[in-house]
C-alpha cells in the first residue's frame, strides 16, 4: 500500500519547480557565456598584442638593416635621419639612392628617392611599423664620443642607436637596437662586401671586411672592424679564446665572439648578440642562439658544425664543413657552403636558404688569401715584452721572484686599519677585516683582499705577482689622471661578491674603456663579481661563473669559459698605437 507521500511524488514536477529549474539553467548559462566571452577576449587581446610587438620588431629590423648597408648619413637629428642606400639597377650595377626615416603620429615612416632633399615635401613616406608611440636616435663618432646633431657633420657618425616604443592598450614595449656604419681611412663611411662589391639591400648579406681599407699606418678607431688588409683586431671582439670558447647555462654575450682554435661550444639557453667566428668545431645545444650578425664557422680541418635541441642562428651562416641539425634547430638566414658538403636535417630542423655554389672565386674564396682568416686576431708568442710594455727599471718578467725582491720590497699587512702608500716597490700587500688602503703606481708581490676591505688605486701602471680578492672586498679605480693598467705575472682570482667602483664618472659602463688587466697565468671570476675593462691572459685560461658580469672585452691565448648567467657586454677599449700618448693597449692588439 502506497503512502500519501509516495502518491504525491508520483504525480510529477509542479509548475513552480519547473520555473525554478528554468531560472537556474538560465543563470548558469549566462555565467558560462560571460566566462567564455571573457576568455575569448583575453585570448584575442593577447594575440593582438603579439601581433603589435611583431609588427614593431619587423619595422625596426628593416630600418636597422638599411642603415647597416648604407654608405653613410646625409642628415641626422634626434627624431629623423636621412642616408644613402645602394640599389641594383637590374643590370648588375649599383646606383645610389637616398632614404628617410622618421615618426609621424603613431607610425614609423620610411621612404626612398633618387636624390637627397632636405624638404620633407619632396619625400613619399610609407608606413613601416604601427603603433609607434616614441622614436629617438642617438649617434656616436669613431672615437666613441657623441655626434651632436647640428654641430657635427653626418660623415662623423660611426654608429646609430635606435630607441622605439610600441604600445597596445595598457601594454608598453620598449625596443632598442644599434647599427654600425663602416668608415674608411679618409673618415668617409663606406660599406662593401668582403669581395669589394657594394652591399645592396636585396642580397641581405652582411659585410665581413668592415675595415678592409688601407689606413696608412694610423691605428683603427675603437670599435672598428680591423686596421686594413690585416682584418679584424682583438678589440673587435667581446670574447675571444684562441683555443676555444665555451658558454653554458644562460650565459649572454652582447658583442662578437671568436675562437681561433678547437671549439665553440654553447649549451642551455646561451645567447650571442653579434658576430660569431669559430675557426674550429661549432656545437650549439639546448636553445642556444646567435641573435646578432653573420656567422663564420668550422672551416679549419678537422672541424664540424652541430645544431641540436632548438639551437638557432638568426643570421647568415658560412662554413666549409658538413652541418648536422636536429630537434627543431634552425638557421634563419642563408647557409653558404661548398657544394662538396651537406646539411643533414632531422626532427623539424631547417634553414631559410641554401647556397652551394661556393668555389675558389668570389664571393667567398676558399683558397688563400682566406677572408675568414682575416677575422681572427693573432698575438705574437713570447713574453709580454713583445707587446711593447715598458717595465720599470730592474724588472724582468723572467726574474724569480718577479716582484718584491727588489730593494725596498717590504711586506705590508693590515687588519681593520687605514693607510696610504707612496709610489715604490713593495712585497706582499694584505688587507683584512674592513681595512682601507690607498696605493699609487708601483710594484708589489702578492695582493690579497678579504672580509670587506677597501683598496683605492689611481691612474698609472701596477705590477703584481698574483691577485686574490674575496668576501665583499672593494676596489676603487680613479681615472682622473688617465687610464689604469694592471700587470700580473701569475693568476687573478676574484670571488664572493667582490665589487669595484669606477670613478669619478657616471654612466653604466664608465671606466670600461680605461682599465686594462693582464694576467699571464690565467683568471677566475666567480659569484656575482662585476668587472669593467679589457682583460688579456697570454698564457692561461679565463673562467667567469655564477652571475659574473663583464663590461668591456676578454681575450685569452687559451680557453674562455662563461657559465651560470654570466653576462658580457662589449665596450671597445680606448687605445692608440704603440709609442703614442694615452696608450691603453699595445700596438699588437690590432692585426699588423
Amino acid at each position: 500500500m502506497m503512502t500519501k507521500f509516495a502518491l504525491k511524488r508520483k504525480k510529477g514536477v509542479t509548475l513552480i519547480e519547473l520555473l525554478i529549474i528554468v531560472v537556474i539553467i538560465a543563470i548558469v548559462g549566462t555565467a558560462g557565456a560571460l566566462s567564455f566571452k571573457s576568455g575569448h577576449n583575453t585570448w584575442g587581446n593577447s594575440d593582438k598584442q603579439s601581433e603589435t610587438i611583431q609588427n614593431a620588431v619587423v619595422g625596426m629590423e628593416k630600418l636597422e638593416r638599411e642603415i647597416k648597408n648604407s654608405p653613410g648619413l646625409t642628415s641626422f637629428s634626434d627624431s629623423a635621419i636621412r642616408f644613402a642606400v645602394l640599389r641594383n639597377d637590374g643590370s648588375g650595377n649599383y646606383v645610389t639612392q637616398y632614404a628617410m626615416a622618421k615618426r609621424n603620429g603613431d607610425y614609423l615612416m620610411y621612404g626612398e628617392r633618387p636624390t637627397d632633399s632636405s624638404n620633407e615635401g619632396d619625400w613619399t613616406l610609407n608606413n613601416l611599423a604601427y603603433p609607434v608611440t616614441n622614436l629617438s636616435f642617438s649617434f656616436l663618432k669613431s672615437d666613441g664620443s657623441p655626434a651632436v646633431p647640428g654641430t657635427d657633420g653626418p660623415d662623423t657618425v660611426k654608429s646609430i642607436e635606435i630607441k622605439m616604443t610600441t604600445a597596445d592598450g595598457d601594454i608598453t614595449i620598449p625596443l632598442k637596437s644599434k647599427a654600425y656604419l663602416v668608415m674608411n681611412s679618409d673618415g668617409v663611411v663606406d660599406a662593401e662586401h668582403f669581395d669589394g662589391t657594394p652591399d645592396p639591400d636585396d642580397t641581405g648579406e652582411h659585410h665581413f671586411d668592415e675595415g678592409e681599407k688601407d689606413t696608412g699606418g694610423v691605428p683603427p678607431p675603437p670599435g672598428s672592424k680591423g686596421d686594413g688588409a690585416g682584418g679584424w683586431s682583438i678589440a673587435d671582439y667581446a670574447v675571444y679564446g684562441d683555443t676555444g670558447v665555451i658558454i653554458n647555462n644562460s650565459g649572454k654575450v652582447y658583442g662578437s665572439v671568436g675562437t681561433g682554435g678547437a671549439t665553440y661550444d654553447s649549451h642551455n639557453s646561451v645567447e650571442v648578440q653579434g658576430y660569431l667566428v669559430a675557426r674550429g668545431t661549432l656545437n650549439m645545444n639546448n636553445s642556444g642562439a646567435i641573435c646578432g650578425d653573420s656567422v663564420a664557422a668550422a672551416y679549419a680541418s678537422p672541424s664540424s658544425v652541430s645544431f641540436a635541441n632548438s639551437a638557432r642562428a638568426n643570421a647568415h651562416f658560412w662554413t666549409r664543413r658538413n652541418i648536422n641539425m636536429s630537434n627543431s634547430s634552425w638557421i634563419h638566414g642563408t647557409v653558404y657552403h661548398p657544394s662538396t658538403t651537406s646539411i643533414a636535417l632531422s626532427g623539424s630542423s631547417g634553414y631559410d636558404k641554401d647556397v652551394t655554389e661556393l668555389t675558389s672565386s668570389p664571393p667567398i674564396p676558399l683558397t688563400p688569401p682566406n677572408w675568414m682568416e682575416k677575422l681572427l686576431p693573432k698575438i705574437p708568442a713570447g713574453d709580454p715584452d713583445a707587446l711593447g710594455w715598458d717595465l720599470p727599471p730592474g724588472l724582468d718578467w723572467t726574474t724569480q721572484p718577479f716582484l718584491g725582491g727588489l730593494p725596498g720590497g717590504v711586506n705590508k699587512s693590515y687588519a681593520n686599519q687605514s693607510d696610504s702608500l707612496l709610489a715604490g716597490n713593495y712585497g706582499n700587500l694584505t688587507l683584512k677585516n674592513s681595512s682601507n688602503v690607498t696605493i699609487l703606481p708601483g710594484t708589489f708581490l702578492n695582493l690579497s683582499l678579504s672580509n670587506s676591505c677597501r683598496l683605492n688605486m689611481s691612474a698609472g701602471d701596477y705590477y703584481f705577482n698574483s691577485i686574490s680578492i674575496s668576501n665583499s672586498s672593494r676596489v676603487k679605480f680613479d681615472f682622473t689622471a688617465g687610464p689604469i693598467r694592471i700587470f700580473v705575472k701569475t693568476t687573478v682570482n676574484l670571488s664572493n661578491s667582490s665589487s669595484f667602483e669606477y670613478g669619478p664618472g657616471s654612466g653604466t659602463y664608465y671606466g670600461a674603456d680605461l682599465l686594462y688587466l693582464e694576467a699571464k697565468g690565467g683568471l677566475t671570476f666567480s659569484n656575482s663579481v662585476q668587472w669593467r675593462g679589457f682583460i688579456y691572459c697570454p698564457n692561461g685560461s679565463v673562467s667567469f661563473s655564477n652571475s659574473t658580469t663583464l663590461a668591456g672585452a676578454v681575450y685569452s691565448k687559451q680557453q674562455v669559459d662563461l657559465s651560470n648567467s654570466t653576462v658580457v657586454t662589449f665596450v671597445p677599449p680606448r687605445y692608440y698605437g704603440k709609442n703614442n700618448s694615452g696608450n691603453l693597449l699595445g700596438s699588437t692588439f690590432y692585426r699588423p
